[in-house]
C-alpha cells in the first residue's frame, strides 16, 4: 500500500512538473517582413537594376514602333484623298498588318 502511494505521488508530481513546463514554455514567434528582405538583399538589388534597364530598353522600342506607325498613319491620312479605292484598301491593309506584326513582336 505504501509503495502504491509513493508511486501515485511520483506520477502526480511528474504530471505537475510536465504541466508546469508546458505552460511556462515560451513560444518563439518570429515576424519576417518579406518586403524588407527582398529590398535589402544584394542579389535582388542587382536583379532589379538589370530588370529596370531591360524594361527601359523595351519601353524605348515600343515608343519607337508606335511613333513610326503613327507617322505612317498620318502620311496615309494626308494622301488618302488622292488615292484610288484599291490603293486605299492596300495601304489600310498594310497599316493593319504592320500594327499586328508590331504587337506580336512585343
Amino acid at each position: 500500500m505504501k509503495k502504491q502511494t509513493i508511486f501515485n505521488t511520483v506520477i502526480i508530481a511528474a504530471i505537475l512538473v510536465l504541466g508546469f513546463f508546458q505552460f511556462v514554455k515560451k513560444d518563439n514567434v518570429v515576424y519576417v517582413d518579406n518586403n524588407v528582405l527582398m529590398r535589402d538583399y544584394k542579389g535582388m538589388q542587382l536583379m532589379k537594376a538589370e530588370y529596370d534597364l531591360k524594361a527601359a530598353e523595351w519601353q524605348a522600342n515600343i515608343d519607337t514602333l508606335i511613333t513610326d506607325w503613327e507617322t505612317e498613319l498620318r502620311t496615309y491620312e494626308k494622301e488618302r484623298k488622292s488615292m484610288t479605292t484599291k490603293e486605299r484598301q492596300l495601304k489600310e491593309e498594310l497599316l493593319r498588318n504592320q500594327l499586328m506584326q508590331e504587337v506580336v513582336k512585343l
